[in-house]
């Protein structure tokens, strides 16, 4: 008995010292609130509130939306340059990229969202991120300022856990003390004049070039035109009077032999000028042996008698 324990007793101390993991921790949220949270302002006098966040780790970009009653207040233009009713931005975050800023006095709501931009670096503590001027509207009123779903960005986009505080503003009959506005660094570089910085025309450039070039390809095709010449070809052999004697080899077959012996005998003639017959045309002439005969028969009729009269005369 005294073993077992023992045995029980060690294995109790050994679980006691073993590490044990430590539970993850839900990060604390972070108070995004209204400041001040209660403050009175005459009917028609302007008063200054501002959307603070206390004791933030390295934020980067915050996305906050107020609430109010437009029979009550009236969000005053921090801006008159741009078109719409917009906000201020608090001195917390350096100035950067606005995505959203407006304020709609008929819906009773306004929006703001921004981001810093390099090189800004994380900011870290309490200050204000949004400064809204309200007027009074209706004297003996009061409205609550709500801040809705707000959201809170480090540079890497973690979101951090929020939890919200709203304030109230009232509206007194009597004059009330002097407005004193709250630092502020404007409404911020709203988003329509960011995005048109990348300049359209660059692009547009590129197409005129673009078509420049097939211009030059189309001087291309008049060089083309160069083989024109080939029609000079068939009219060279045309003029050139060397082919005619290619007859000379199909003359043979002619049924007329009398134009072809002098044809021959005109190539043939050697140094004889044209147009006067040489031995060889008198020779190849069919006629001249008739002639010849002819001429033989006669002065054998002529000479025969005279040669036999001389023969038979004084013996």
């Amino acid at each position: 008995m005294r073993r077992r324990n023992l045995a029980l007793g060690i294995a109790l101390l050994a679980i006691g010292l073993m590490p044990w993991p430590a539970q993850a921790q839900t990060p604390t949220p972070v108070e995004v609130r209204i400041t001040p949270p209660v403050v009175k302002v005459a009917a028609g006098e302007r008063v200054d509130v501002a959307v603070e966040v206390v004791q933030v780790q390295e934020l980067y970009g915050f996305d906050v939306a107020v609430a109010f009653d437009p029979q009550v207040l009236e969000v005053v233009d921090a801006d008159t340059d741009q078109a719409g009713v917009q906000v201020g931005q608090g001195l917390f975050l350096d100035p950067g990229f606005t995505v959203i800023n407006s304020a709609d006095n008929a819906a009773g709501g306004l929006h703001f969202v921004m981001t810093q931009l390099n090189p800004s670096e994380p900011k870290s503590g309490t200050g204000a991120l949004i400064v809204v001027t309200f007027v009074g509207k209706a004297p003996g009123q009061s409205s609550v300022l709500s801040v809705v779903n707000p959201q809170l960005s480090r540079r890497d986009g973690f979101l951090m856990p929020t939890v919200a505080t709203a304030g109230q503003i009232e509206v007194v009959s009597r004059a009330g003390p002097t407005h004193t506005p709250m630092p502020a660094q404007g409404a911020g570089t709203p988003m329509a004049e960011i995005t048109p910085e990348p300049t359209v025309p660059q692009p547009t450039a590129l197409p005129a070039t673009a078509t420049a070039v097939p211009s030059s390809p189309t001087a291309a095709p008049t060089a083309t035109t160069v083989p024109s010449p080939p029609p000079v070809t068939p009219t060279r052999p045309a003029a050139d009077p060397t082919p005619t004697p290619s007859v000379v080899t199909a003359a043979p077959a002619t049924p007329q032999p009398t134009d072809t012996p002098l044809a021959l005998a005109l190539t043939d003639q050697g140094d004889d000028s044209p147009g006067t017959p040489g031995a060889g045309a008198a020779w190849s002439n069919p006629w001249l042996p008739v002639a010849l005969v002819m001429l033989a028969i006669a002065a054998g009729v002529v000479l025969l008698p005279l040669w036999l009269r001389r023969r038979g005369g004084p013996r």
